[in-house]
């Protein structure tokens, strides 16, 4: 960017304007006579522009040089004329010594004009023949310090302007804009950037008062910007690859047959020359399974060691994410235990895969559901070898009898009919309460529900115009529809509760026999019998306070060590 900034005349620049000046005596010397032609002149003024220009790297208006050599010639001619009543101070002049070739301007030798009757008082002045009032050289120094000064700030150049200036074009151009009656140019020069240190090298600061301004210049080529151009493109293209590589892993791992695909592509490892596998320090929780799964590894002991450890993790992740879909979407009772059936069925007894496990299974997160697919994998490739039953703890065996509990529960008097208390009766009736519970607070949601339609419906019909007869018909009869369903819904809570109390007092009963304090998970497991466990023993204390459905989740499902 252009800066413009008006130069200031310092003494150096006056000094130099001087001799320049001295070297073209057609400019200054009137004997015989000053030259009058007009594109000699400006052609000479424009080779002392050009001079300065080069000495001092500052842009030279022509017309403000003229003005400060006019001044200068002024004040030269005023302290000669005073040299005869004040010498000492007249020679104190720091340029009298610069301008002393001035004295051969009316005569060829100036050595002996002031020897032979030179009379300051008739050299020429510029005046135009008007009376001089004489004053002394400090005062008339001091009055050029000030005009100088308290001159008026010219204005902004334009750019058409400078090149006439260097060509030497400016005298004609002054006396056209006479001819108009305008003012002269102004005596702004344009410089760049670069040039400032040169400025504050030479003094040449702008005096007190002078604001910089912006200046119009021509536009010029970025070559940073240009450079930077393909960085931009090239990170902008990285990122939309990027972006596109996740919504086309989103929507594969969305698919069962592409998540499965993706697991055998994801983390390609290679395979060690004895084929064997070495546990990785992968920031991903189930990156070995996933290695497992996609390459063709021996199950030796250290593979089946990360296996089972996997296996049980996923386990206990399904089992949350199973009783989570169950609680969500208010599904039929058994179907909770259908989808942990399925699951224990195909990972550890064998059987066909059900399609029921991808409903949990997709619900799961991305990463999570890579891993279920990769642990699939591996229990249809290796079949035959693989053997992860022994990992079941005897305390997972609980869930096998849900199924059996929650029949039991529906037919009533056939539960009553049963006198004995065996380890399996007493590890269904473990999980009653939590059954019992599940629906008490169901219910109680429904109940909340009800009495707030009620409560809006009667709101509503006070509102409504005795006259409208069919509106006030309809919002009674959804108002009697509402309170039926609202008493039928306290009812079978009410028989929940009678229920509840009477498993409390059988439990009660039961403790006090020596004989039958005999823990569930003292009893022998059968070999069909996999699941997860649900320590749902807290339940049965006496004080123990109605849990909501979080707490029963958080009791109930096991959660597996991380």
């Amino acid at each position: 960017m252009s800066l413009t900034v008006r130069y200031h005349w310092t003494s150096p620049l006056r000094e130099a304007l001087a001799k320049s000046v001295e070297k073209r005596e057609k400019l200054w010397k009137k004997f015989p006579v000053v030259s009058h032609d007009a594109d000699l002149r400006a052609k000479l003024w424009a080779e002392v522009a050009e001079e300065l220009m080069e000495q001092f790297d500052v842009l030279i208006d022509t017309e403000d040089m003229k003005k400060t050599w006019k001044n200068l010639k002024d004040n030269y001619w005023r302290i000669t004329k005073a040299f005869d009543t004040e010498p000492e101070r007249a020679t104190r002049w720091k340029f009298y010594e610069t301008m002393r070739f001035m004295e051969r301007a009316n005569g060829d030798d100036p050595s002996s004009l002031r020897g032979h009757g030179f009379d300051p008082h008739n050299v020429p002045s510029s005046s135009g023949g008007k009376p001089q009032y004489f004053r002394t050289a400090e005062e008339l120094m001091n009055e050029a310090d000030v005009k100088d000064r308290h001159s008026p700030s010219p204005s902004q150049a334009t750019i058409s302007d400078m090149p006439l200036q260097l060509k030497g074009m400016s005298g004609k151009g002054r006396k056209r804009v006479r001819r108009r009656g305008q003012s002269k140019p102004p005596d702004f020069v344009q410089i760049s950037i670069p040039e400032l240190d040169r400025l504050i090298s030479t003094k040449q600061r702008p005096p007190l008062g002078t604001q910089i301004q912006s200046m119009p210049f021509d536009p010029t080529e970025d070559n940073l910007s240009s450079e930077m151009e393909l960085v931009w493109k090239q990170l902008d293209e990285e990122a939309k690859a990027k972006l596109k590589a996740e919504r086309a892993l989103r929507a594969a791992l969305n698919n069962e047959k592409q998540a499965a695909e993706w697991a055998r592509r994801t983390l390609s490892g290679v395979e060690n020359p004895e084929g064997k596998f070495s546990v990785t320090n992968d920031d991903n929780k189930f990156a070995d399974l996933i290695r497992i799964a996609q390459s063709n590894y021996k199950m030796d002991e250290g593979a089946q060691i990360v296996l089972l450890k996997k296996t049980t993790r996923l386990r206990g992740i399904y089992h949350q994410t199973a009783f989570a879909l169950f609680v969500k979407q208010g599904m039929p009772q058994g179907k909770l235990q259908k989808f942990l059936d399925a699951f224990d069925d195909f990972v550890y007894n064998k059987k066909p895969r059900d399609p029921i496990i991808s409903e949990v299974v997709e619900t799961c997160d991305p990463p999570v559901h890579a891993a279920f697919e990769a642990l699939f994998l591996i229990v249809e490739r290796y079949a035959g070898e693989l053997n992860l039953r022994y990992n079941v703890t005897e305390s997972d065996n609980r869930w096998v009898r849900v199924e059996k509990e929650s029949k039991s529960e529906v037919s009533k008097p056939q539960h009553k009919r049963k006198a004995k208390f065996d380890v399996a009766d007493s590890d269904a009736a473990e999980h009653q309460p939590i059954v019992n519970r599940i629906a008490h607070d169901i219910l109680e949601k429904k109940i909340k529900e009800y009495r707030a339609a009620i409560a809006s419906t009667q709101d509503l019909l006070s509102t409504v115009d005795h006259n409208d007869l069919k509106t006030r018909g309809d919002l009674i009869e959804k108002l009697k529809r509402t309170q039926d369903l609202l008493e039928k819904i306290t009812r079978e809570q009410w028989e929940l509760d009678v229920q509840y109390r009477e498993f409390q007092s059988k439990q009660r009963t039961k403790t006090t026999k020596p004989q039958k304090r005999k823990m569930v998970s003292d009893a022998e497991p059968g070999p069909e019998e996999v699941a997860t466990p649900i320590a749902a023993t807290a339940l049965l204390e006496n004080n123990e306070a109605i849990p909501t459905v979080t707490e029963l989740f958080d009791n109930t499902v096991k959660k597996e060590p991380q």
